[in-house]
C-alpha cells in the first residue's frame, strides 16, 4: 500500500500505525480489494478499531442505561465500520504479512497542535478485557494502547491515566473482596509497577484504578510506590459510598468518581456480531483484549472537546472473506 508524502510509521510489537503525522491516516480501500479478490481469502491475526471523534460523529451517550452503559462503545464501533469499510472513502489499512487489519474513522481529525496541548486535560482508561487465558493482565497492552493513542492525538503525555483490571467489581462487603483481592494481586501489581515507571518519566500527571473497594485499596497501597489519585466507582454498584471508604479515601489523598463503564465493556459475541454484519468473518472466534477509552477536554471550561475508543482484538489462524 502506498502511503502519502510525509506519511509516518509506527510500529510498537503489533501495533501498526499508518498515516500522516498530525493528520491522521490516508488509506485506500480501492488498492486493497484486488489483492482480496485475486486470493479469496486473505489472513487475519488482529484487529484494530479507532472509532475516532464520537462527539463529533454523533454517537455518544446514546443511552443513560447503567445496564447497557456499553451501547456507546457498540454503537461507536457500528459507525466506524459503516464508515471505513464500506464507503467509497472508506479508510482501513490491512497488513497481509502480520494479518493486522486497523479500521480507523478519519473523518474528523483529532491531532492536537502542541500550543493547545497544555490548555487541554486528557483521560484515558484502558479495559483489561476479561478472558480465560492464565495471564488476562498483559503489559504489553500498555504499550499497545499507548501507541495508538499518542499517534491519534500527536501527544506524547497523558494527564490522567485510569485502569481497569478485567473482571474486577466493586464488592462492599470488605471482608469478600480482600480475598478475591488477593488473587490477582500479583498480577495488578505487575501491571502497576509498569505504570508507576512511566509516570516517574513524565508520561503520566495521575494514575487512576476503578472498581477499588477500602480492603483491596488498603492490599494495593501497601505494595505500591505511587498511589493511585483516582478510583473510579459504578454507581450501578455502589449507589451510596461506603463511609469506610470516603475515610480511607480522604486520608490517602484519592478522589473517589463515579462512572458507568461496563466491566465487560466488549463481550467476545458482540463483537463477532458485528464483525458478521460487516463480512469480516473469520474462521476462528475472535477475541478482544483491550478497549482504551479515552477523552480531551478543554480545561477552562470543562467542554468534551474529543472522546472516542481504540480496541484490540486476536483472530489466530483466521481469514477475511469477501
Amino acid at each position: 500500500m502506498q502511503k502519502q508524502h510525509g506519511a509516518s510509521h509506527v510500529d510498537t510489537g503489533r501495533c501498526l500505525l499508518t498515516g500522516t503525522r498530525g493528520s491522521g491516516w490516508v488509506l485506500n480501500v480501492v488498492e486493497w480489494l484486488p489483492r482480496l479478490e485475486d486470493s479469496l481469502t486473505s489472513r487475519l491475526t488482529t484487529l484494530i478499531i479507532l472509532t475516532g471523534n464520537i462527539m463529533k460523529t454523533g454517537t455518544a451517550s446514546l443511552t443513560n442505561s447503567f445496564k447497557k452503559s456499553n451501547l456507546e462503545l457498540v454503537a461507536a464501533i457500528k459507525d466506524t465500520f459503516r464508515n471505513s469499510l464500506t464507503h467509497d472513502t472508506a479508510s482501513f489499512h490491512h497488513d497481509a504479512d502480520t494479518g493486522l487489519l486497523e479500521v480507523p474513522d478519519i473523518r474528523h481529525k483529532s491531532n492536537i497542535p502542541p500550543e493547545d496541548r497544555k490548555e487541554l486535560d486528557i483521560t484515558a482508561k484502558l479495559f483489561f478485557l476479561p478472558s480465560p487465558s492464565a495471564n488476562t493482565l498483559p503489559v504489553s497492552y500498555i504499550d499497545q494502547s499507548l501507541a495508538h493513542l499518542k499517534a491519534l492525538l500527536d501527544v506524547d503525555t497523558v494527564d490522567t491515566f485510569v485502569v481497569s483490571f478485567g473482571d474486577v467489581a466493586f464488592d462492599e462487603d470488605d471482608e469478600e473482596d480482600e480475598r478475591e483481592g488477593k488473587i490477582k494481586t500479583e498480577d495488578m501489581l505487575r501491571v502497576w509497577k509498569d505504570l508507576e515507571s512511566r509516570h516517574r518519566r513524565g508520561v503520566f500527571s495521575k494514575l487512576g484504578v476503578s472498581e477499588f473497594s477500602r480492603a483491596r485499596l488498603n492490599t494495593f497501597l501497601s505494595n505500591v510506590d505511587i498511589v493511585p489519585k483516582v478510583n473510579q466507582i459504578n454507581l450501578r454498584d455502589c449507589c451510596v459510598m461506603p463511609h469506610e471508604l470516603i475515610q480511607y479515601s480522604r486520608e490517602k489523598d484519592i478522589e473517589l468518581l463515579t462512572h458507568s463503564d461496563s466491566i465487560d465493556i466488549l463481550p467476545t459475541e458482540t463483537l463477532e456480531t458485528l464483525i458478521n454484519e460487516y463480512k469480516l468473518s473469520p474462521i476462528a472466534a475472535i477475541t478482544p483484549r483491550w478497549v482504551l477509552k479515552y477523552s480531551v477536554i478543554i480545561a477552562s471550561r470543562g467542554v468534551v472537546a474529543d472522546k472516542g475508543y481504540i480496541v484490540s482484538a486476536d483472530a489466530e489462524n483466521s481469514v477475511l472473506r469477501t
